[in-house]
């Protein structure tokens, strides 16, 4: 006895037997006529959701694996720029994680594991395999940070040099500082100064190029000092010592007595020139 042949086609309407059709069997038989039209439904609707043949059936919904921000998956194999979040039991509160690494896609790297992410990762030759999730650019600054806990997925860029196979990303942001000969990148010596935008140009700070470094200076002035009895504006041989001071790290001028041509100005007496301010890290997005 052979079965129906089944079409994968959408049949519209099912036909129904009416009372005058006579009973024929057959490939084309009436009587088989109905069940054929659901053999054919049913092997179109098994097509069209049978994965082997449509990954994705309903394409306006992501498919699992390519799902984002769902819960972490260990079975998953994660690809960089991927996200996905962990549950504290606890508290319920939701972590949310980004695949970093640009050189493997694994499953079974478990994000609340520090030994898959930059705090416990020890391996120079290539990326750790999770980052917090962020939407800040790579390379951006984080200044003033105001405390001296450094928060995973930033460095303090104090003078640090990071290898380029890990911090992969921040080689892309910031190439001037990748240094093709040790594979690693140098950021400056930052502790202690002051920053400038780079003039580029505009001509108040002319003659800079980019990560160069300034000397501290005091813009030319001048002024005029006279002695108690008036006379001349000028300090001379005849000046004799004074001090015009009245507070400490104030305006001092100071000789060496009547008749010797050699006095001196004094004005401060700190190491350097500065504002006041306060000192706080800077910390780079990785």
């Amino acid at each position: 006895m052979a079965g129906l042949v089944e079409v994968s086609q959408w049949e519209d309407e099912i036909y129904q037997l009416e009372t005058t059709d006579p009973v024929e069997g057959g490939p084309n038989g009436i009587d088989n006529k109905q069940a054929k039209q659901l053999a054919n439904r049913t092997q179109f609707l098994k097509d069209k959701f049978d994965v082997t043949k449509n990954p994705n059936p309903l394409p306006q919904y992501p498919l699992s694996k390519n799902a984002q921000f769902q819960l972490y998956d260990p079975t998953r194999s994660y690809v960089v720029g991927d996200v996905c979040y962990t549950k504290d039991d606890a508290t319920g509160a939701k972590a949310f994680w980004e695949w970093y690494s640009n050189v493997e896609s694994l499953v079974g790297k478990d994000p609340l594991d520090p030994l898959n992410r930059q705090t416990g990762w020890t391996d120079e030759t290539k990326p750790f395999y999770w980052t917090p999730f962020k939407k800040s650019r790579s390379g951006s600054t984080q200044w003033p940070w105001m405390s001296m806990t450094f928060p995973e997925g930033t460095l303090n860029v104090l003078g640090n040099s990071v290898p380029t196979a890990v911090f992969w990303r921040l080689a892309e942001a910031l190439p001037e500082f990748v240094n093709a000969g040790t594979g690693m990148i140098d950021f400056p010596e930052t502790g202690g100064e002051f920053f400038r935008i780079l003039d580029q140009g505009r001509g108040v700070d002319s003659g800079r190029t980019f990560g160069s470094s300034q000397i501290d200076q005091i813009k030319t002035s001048g002024f005029l000092v006279r002695n108690d009895a008036g006379g001349s504006p000028l300090v001379s041989s005849s000046f004799g010592d004074c001090s015009i001071s009245d507070a400490i790290g104030a305006i001092t001028v100071s000789g060496e007595g009547i008749g010797q041509p050699q006095q001196s100005v004094t004005i401060g007496n700190g190491t350097d020139t500065h504002p006041k301010n306060l000192a706080f890290p800077i910390l780079v997005e990785v």
